[in-house]
This record gives structure tokens, C-alpha cells and sequence, in this order.
């Protein structure tokens, strides 16, 4: 923005500190969570994830079978993280960022839910939220909630 919140309530500042854009006018899907990408922009709906760019029809990446409920794109350290919930069986999974463009410029299949065993981070069955530290280290670090405990990944 251009200026704290604070200086455009007085007057101070005649601009607005954001400026909101229409990204896209009708996307057919419910958003259950979103994290931009480039500039596109990767949603999760109950129809699996999509890549929408405001020009291009959407892409599929993951289908309904990988139902995310919470994701991160880190493009710095070409990894995306999701919060799949599937009840009980909720997971978190790791993905390289190139390996998923890849995907999806060589056309391959949607990834199911199935395919993605690999992806899966150890011990975070059950999680029901995650969070990250996105500054003030170069380590990254995740913090998984898994019924009354937290589990801290580095």
C-alpha cells in the first residue's frame, strides 16, 4: 500500500493503500483457500486445485480426491505445502514447485490423492491447521497442530 491505514483516515493521503483488481469475473467454483503463484493463481475448490490465470482457461493440478484445505507457494524455495483434510486421515504434503510446472506443461494426468504418497510429511497425520515462518529466517520452519500437540518441522 502507499501509506498505514492511519494517514488515509484523516485525509492525509487522497489514495486508498489498496488497490483491488478484478482477477477473475466468473470463476465457476466455490474458493476454499488460494496462494498466488507468478502471476497466476493456485485455488483450491471442491472441484480439486486449479492454476487460473485471468487470460488462460484454468489447469487442474490435483483432483477432488486431494481435498486442500490450506496452502502455501514458495516460489523462493520452489515448494508448495498443503493441508489436505480428509477427516482422520488429514495430511500435510510437500511439493517441488518445478516438479508440479513440469506436470503441467508436459500435460500429465491430474494428480489424485493417491499419487501423491511421496509428498507426504511424516508424522502429520491427523493435523487439523499449519503455520510457517515466512521472514526472519532462512530456515524454514513449520508448526503443525495434531489434536492438542504441536509438532515443530524444520
Amino acid at each position: 500500500g502507499d501509506a498505514p491505514s492511519s494517514l488515509v483516515a484523516s485525509g492525509i493521503c487522497k489514495k486508498e493503500p489498496w488497490e483491488p483488481q478484478c482477477f477473475c469475473s466468473d470463476f465457476p467454483y466455490e474458493a476454499v483457500c488460494a496462494d498466488p503463484w507468478g502471476q497466476a493463481l493456485l485455488v483450491s475448490t471442491d472441484a480439486g486445485v486449479l492454476l487460473v490465470d485471468d487470460d488462460l482457461p484454468s489447469v487442474p493440478v490435483f483432483d477432488k480426491t486431494l481435498p486442500v484445505k490450506q496452502m502455501h507457494v514458495l516460489e523462493t524455495l520452489d515448494l508448495l505445502i498443503l493441508r489436505a483434510d480428509k477427516g482422520k486421515d488429514a495430511r500435510l504434503f510437500v511439493f517441488r514447485l518445478s516438479a508440479v510446472h513440469k506436470a503441467i506443461e508436459s500435460k500429465q494426468p491430474v494428480k489424485s490423492r493417491c499419487d501423491c504418497r511421496d509428498n507426504k510429511l511424516e508424522k502429520t497425520k491427523g493435523c487439523h491447521l499449519y503455520a510457517i515462518n515466512t521472514h526472519h529466517s532462512r530456515e524454514l520452519r513449520i508448526v503443525v497442530a495434531i489434536r492438542n500437540k504441536l509438532l515443530l518441522i524444520t
